[in-house]
């Protein structure tokens, strides 16, 4: 699937739709570190995507979307904390992969319903896929700028994540994965609400949420070690 506009040339959708890929098979990958939380997000997100294209009369997406996200429900049943089963890389970034696919149908077809709102939206899509997959996204842009500030490599394994911060803090693997989990889901209802806002104004506000939240956690995480 190649992201194709009237604005953007051949090779430019290709190089835009490579980076899109790129960029969400690597942030799921990256988000993999505690018991359940990959399964717990990718699950969300796939059925989301899926209802959206059920709703926007894509049986073959809408299809996937729920496969995925079944398979992740049964998966989470030998996943949860204490861990029986592991996703590990092959499987993060397939689901990574699974969910790119997902993300570039609707930035591509926007967000069009007949009889559910009537929504009229073909420029909203970008919007919709960020929101589903915000933790994973912002989190690891978060990740990658301060370790690049700091002259660190960007790929390097270190305790820099939201889900280390959480785990850092005493929260353990169970608490974390269910407390990244809400706000994943809250990501999702602020930005069905901000759909009539300016897009760009809309991913402002939701990064900002998302940002707001991992910085409180990560100004906790430094008073706790100050006291040690």
């Amino acid at each position: 699937m190649c992201i194709r506009d009237s604005k953007l040339t051949v090779p430019a959708s290709i190089l835009f739709t490579t980076f899109v890929v790129v960029v969400i098979v690597n942030s799921f990958n990256l988000i993999d570190g505690v018991d359940g939380l990959a399964g717990m997000l990718g699950s969300i997100s796939a059925f989301t995507f899926g209802v959206i294209s059920y709703l926007m009369y894509q049986p073959q997406i809408a299809i996937f979307s729920f496969i995925i996200s079944g398979s992740l429900l049964a998966f989470l049943l030998y996943n949860l904390h204490p861990a029986k089963l592991f996703m590990g890389d092959t499987g993060s970034l397939f689901i990574g992969m699974a969910l790119s696919i997902m993300a570039l149908n609707i930035i591509r077809n926007g967000l069009v319903v007949e009889g559910f709102r009537d929504l009229q939206l073909p420029n909203k899509g970008p919007l919709i896929a960020i929101a589903l997959l915000a933790i994973p996204l912002f989190d690891s842009l978060r990740v990658f700028l301060y370790r690049f500030l700091n002259k660190r490599h960007p790929l390097h394994a270190g305790r820099d994540h939201f889900h280390h911060i959480l785990l850092d803090l005493g929260y353990g693997h169970a608490r974390t994965s269910f407390l990244i989990l809400l706000l994943s889901i809250f990501s999702i209802f602020l930005a069905y609400n901000l759909l009539d806002v300016n897009i760009n104004l809309s991913i402002f506000i939701l990064a900002l949420f998302n940002y707001t939240f991992i910085f409180i956690f990560s100004i906790l995480r430094g008073r706790k070690r100050r006291r040690k």
